[in-house]
């Protein structure tokens, strides 16, 4: 690959451009040279005028289809979503079908997608097909590729299977992920309780349900010393446990999925079963508290908590409705529409790239000569609409189809190859 990119700005805090609008060289997957005015024979030149150059997004926490449910989602079309999305690394949950339970299953994903412009790195199931029970061999996922693990969406880890979980990683320095909740008290419930909830006559899922699981996981936390990532926080009484969490120097991160960003519980006052999510949206009070988290450093990074599902999935009766949006290709919009577009680029790239990279345990792209690429190109001002000519997702389940967005990922450039959108 031997491409120039002309007058693209770089926001990269630790490249020594970082800021400066320059020209910049790519040859064979390496950056060969950087300064304004370069002329190139033999290359593809793309004008990168008003965009930005930032290094490789990432998503810590995506449902893929495959294997099991490829009807939903494939990992090439996941691949491909988080491409069009700027994304250049995404990590795959194992609740599926077989789970992510066994060496087999962590060597298919990492085989696969090793080819893939966005690559999709395994997290191993904490508990063979992710029932909650039986421990899988961690430390044989963990040497087959898993960068982390967790149970996924569907069945929240008691506290026994939690505690083991956390001492077992501790012999590799691993990474668990959970998601909250206590289903005693959830019981499936459709939506956040609350007023809303009442006075539109549906089943809520309270607060309690978060703030008690994740009291009880920091404790564990505290107990065996080990590293713990709360995959989406949704309510803002989680907020001062994370952050006696972090006073204690305990190793604890944190994520919010974009949609908890944009929308609180008013959302399903239309019914539309699209709304339906896990964690549900909760009330204006918490998507406020949770945006200021995020400003102030105490939440650590965004997820789309990407979950396509098919038609036959969504456009039912709420009582029997999925739960689960899809989002890597908008989300980029989503989030300065979620901010009323007052977030800065190196805020968007703290929360897509380089927190994330850090928390997962992987290197972080420096935009510098001789480095080797794994960019994202975006451009904050460019107007676009997502639809069927350009979606790459197999499921229709987001709400932003059909509607027109500010801010576009431009494209992504790896050493597997390079993705552009179909930018103006």
């Amino acid at each position: 690959m031997h491409l120039l990119l002309k007058n693209i700005t770089v926001c990269d805090p630790n490249s020594p451009y970082n800021k400066q609008t320059v020209d910049i060289l790519i040859k064979n997957g390496i950056i060969e040279n950087i300064k304004s005015g370069i002329n190139a024979k033999n290359v593809a030149v793309k004008d990168c005028s008003n965009a930005f150059i930032s290094p490789g997004w990432s998503d810590l926490t995506a449902c893929s289809g495959e294997p099991g449910y490829e009807y939903k989602e494939d990992m090439r079309s996941l691949s491909e979503a988080g491409a069009a999305g700027g994304f250049t690394f995404i990590g795959c949950l194992p609740d599926t079908e077989p789970a992510l339970h066994s060496k087999s299953e962590i060597e298919f994903i990492t085989t696969k997608s090793s080819k893939y412009i966005c690559q999709l790195i395994p997290i191993g199931a904490v508990t063979k097909d992710c029932k909650g029970e039986k421990l899988t061999d961690m430390i044989d996922l963990h040497h087959a590729g898993a960068f982390a693990f967790s149970n996924g969406l569907e069945k929240p880890l008691n506290g026994g299977v939690t505690e083991k979980s956390l001492f077992y990683i501790k012999a590799f320095n691993g990474l668990l992920i959970t998601f909250p909740e206590n289903e005693s008290i959830t019981q499936k419930a459709i939506m956040h309780e609350g007023p809303v909830s009442t006075r539109l006559g549906l089943s809520g899922d309270p607060f309690i349900s978060e703030e008690v699981s994740l009291i009880r996981d920091i404790k564990l936390l505290e107990y065996t010393n080990s590293r713990l990532h709360i995959g989406a926080i949704s309510t803002k009484h989680s907020l001062p446990h994370i952050k006696q969490a972090k006073s204690e120097k305990l190793r604890i991160s944190s994520a919010v999925s974009v949609f908890h960003l944009l929308y609180d519980d008013n959302a399903l006052e239309s019914y539309d079963s699209l709304y339906k999510v896990k964690p549900p949206f909760r009330s204006k009070e918490d998507r406020k508290a949770l945006k200021k988290a995020l400003k102030d450093g105490l939440i650590n990074c965004i997820t789309g908590l990407h979950k396509p599902e098919d038609d036959d999935a969504k456009n039912v009766e709420l009582d029997i409705a999925a739960y689960g949006m899809q989002s890597l290709e908008t989300l980029y919009p989503a989030v300065l529409k979620a901010f009323d577009f007052k977030v800065t680029n190196e805020e968007i790239v703290n929360w897509l790239s380089i927190n994330p990279r850090n928390i997962a345990g992987l290197p972080v792209p420096i935009i510098d000569i001789n480095q080797e690429v794994e960019y994202t190109i975006f451009n904050p001002e460019e107007k676009w609409t997502y639809d069927s000519k350009n979606k790459k997702s197999k499921s229709n389940n987001n709400p932003f189809l059909n509607k027109e967005m500010t801010g576009r990922v431009s494209g992504v450039i790896t050493k597997r190859g390079a993705y552009w959108n179909n930018s103006k």
